[in-house]
């Protein structure tokens, strides 16, 4: 199976947004295992000047987890 998953990243490290995005059936132990992978690295590391200044203060990340 295939989970995709998207999220706000903001300049702070902060996960926000956070919802699974494919159309497949949905299959609660799975997402719930790939949100879980992706909010317990919350907070990532704050960004440099130079990241916000190309990026802003926010950007989409979309992550797809493949599992069998």
């Amino acid at each position: 199976g295939k989970i995709t998953l998207q999220f706000k990243l903001t300049s702070e490290g902060q996960v926000t947004e956070l919802r699974r995005i494919d159309l497949l059936p949905i299959n609660s132990l799975a997402t719930d295992l790939c949100r879980q992978a992706i909010s317990s690295r919350s907070p990532f590391g704050k960004w440099s000047q130079e990241m916000i200044h190309d990026l802003g203060d926010s950007d989409i990340v979309t992550i797809s987890f493949i599992y069998h």
